[in-house]
């Protein structure tokens, strides 16, 4: 019998599906940490994806949006079929020079460019801390990207049992401190979930699949 790991392994492989360059990392002021590792990075959102088109959540919520890298490939999944909420900060940066001009990353607009081409209209969009959410809409997918020291880390995978979601997937997981967090969240709650299945990608994800009962009172 497959993992899970090997099924969204196949799918993410026999699956074309690039998203637009713009819509990407590989179009971010830090791109040349992401253009050396292209492929990886191509295989990332692909996996995602494919994790997302396997499950088929009606409904949506990602902690740590950015640039909407991850939206993207989840929705586009979905066919832009699916309840999404999306919360980040979203702090103004200072410009990065490139080719001698200043050049201002607007993540929050590149999030809403990809919602309007894709004539996507069942989202939100919340400004702020994940710190300061004291409850969240409720879901069947929660994606836990957002600060990854062990602190925060623990506290977003806490945080995601407000949705009452029949997963949560943590992604960028290779740290040492991420790492741990989600060890500890799996100890402390282990008598929420009912599976935990290992991702493979260039930052390690993990999937956490919660028993179907209502956990917020957890939380």
């Amino acid at each position: 019998m497959k993992s899970l790991n090997q099924i969204i392994q196949e799918s993410a492989k026999a699956d074309n599906w690039q998203a637009e360059e713009r819509f990407t990392v590989f179009a971010q002021p830090d791109k040349g940490f992401y253009l050396p590792q292209k492929l990886f990075y191509i295989h990332k959102y692909q996996v995602l994806r494919a994790l997302v088109k396997h499950l088929k959540p009606e409904s949506i919520v990602e902690l740590g949006v950015c640039a909407g890298s991850g939206a993207n490939a989840m929705l586009s999944a979905l066919d832009f079929k699916c309840e999404y909420h999306g919360y980040d900060q979203w702090d103004h940066l200072p410009p990065d020079e490139i080719d001698g001009e200043l050049v201002y990353w607007d993540r929050f607009g590149i999030v809403n460019e990809i919602f309007k081409e894709n004539n996507f209209e069942t989202y939100t969009l919340t400004r702020t801390n994940t710190r300061d959410i004291e409850d969240l809409p409720q879901v069947d997918f929660v994606l836990v990207d957002a600060a990854h020291d062990y602190r925060n880390q623990y506290r977003d995978c806490v945080l995601a049992l407000k949705a009452n979601p029949k997963w949560i997937y943590v992604d960028d997981i290779i740290g040492p401190e991420a790492a741990l967090a989600v060890k500890d969240f799996q100890k402390d709650f282990n008598h929420l979930i009912h599976s935990v299945d290992k991702i493979e990608q260039i930052n390690g994800g993990c999937l956490i699949t919660i028993k179907q009962s209502d956990v917020s009172s957890e939380s």
